[in-house]
């Protein structure tokens, strides 16, 4: 059986670069890491140089590099520059999502990253949730539809699943070919209040680790093959402020997971 990929997922340990969350998932025993790059704090010569020497430690993966924020007016040439970023330190995936309400601008300006990840040796993944634009599968297949690259997919992040009122029955609607890998986490399976700023502070810091919530796992990730990459996304406050040490809070998540795996799936 192949080894699944379990990702620290940069929103873990939101208030470090990406040099020290590498250091943090390469400490903790991940297997792979997520990496959010800031481009005015991240796209220095210095920092690319030492992402590069990290990225050949065999034993660690980078699952995917994030976040490419689609913004309406002009294409953003930063998102370029964290591709290329992103094909020196050999990403597997880079992360898209978008604020531009122009479906047609919207699917244009992705295309153009679909195009020049391939080039990198990147897969473009665009993700919904409700704090968006593009709110649920539908959406984004609507994105894809347009988008002439075959370079492509879907990221399902489980808590946004939730929120757009998926079911997991849902996901045999698509080709599972369009999913290369998942944005694992817990959490309430519904939200009392529904306003943007409650979907914003639910994504934030509602988070749990797998096993800690409510939220229909077992059924999600029931419907992938057992090697589909999982990125631990338990972006939580009760996690930041009861696990201070950003090694013990990422080794805490990375051992709730798997003792949720090895029990429940």
């Amino acid at each position: 059986m192949v080894e699944r990929l379990i990702s620290l997922a940069s929103g873990v340990v939101p208030e470090l670069d990406p040099i020290e969350t590498f250091k943090v998932a390469i400490k903790t025993g991940y297997n792979a890491v997520g990496l959010m790059v800031i481009p005015e704090r991240d796209l220095n010569s210095s920092t690319i140089k030492e992402l590069t020497i990290m990225s050949k430690n065999e034993n660690i993966k980078i699952l995917d590099i994030e976040v490419l924020m689609l913004e309406p007016g002009d294409f953003n040439d930063d998102h370029l520059r964290i591709l290329d970023l992103g094909g020196e330190i050999g990403a597997m995936h880079s992360l898209t999502v978008s604020n531009d309400s122009d479906i047609n601008k919207t699917s244009e300006k992705f295309n153009k990253i679909c195009n020049h990840a391939k080039d990198c040796g990147i897969k473009s993944v665009f993700e919904f949730l409700m704090i968006t634009k593009y709110r649920n599968l539908d959406d984004v297949i609507n994105v894809l539809d347009l988008t002439e690259s075959e370079n492509k997919g879907i990221l399902i992040d489980t808590l946004h699943f939730q929120r757009a009122n998926h079911k997991a029955s849902d996901i045999k609607n698509y080709d599972k070919i369009l999913f290369p890998y998942l944005q694992l986490c817990d959490g309430e399976v519904d939200l009392l209040n529904k306003e943007y700023e409650d979907y914003l502070d639910d994504a934030l810091n509602g988070r749990s680790a797998p096993g800690e919530g409510n939220l229909p796992l077992e059924d999600i990730i029931k419907e992938f093959s057992l090697s589909l990459p999982f990125s631990l996304e338990v972006r939580s406050k009760y996690y930041r402020e009861n696990y201070k040490n950003v090694y013990d809070r990422a080794s805490k998540i990375l051992s709730k997971t798997l003792k949720y795996l090895d029990t429940e799936i």
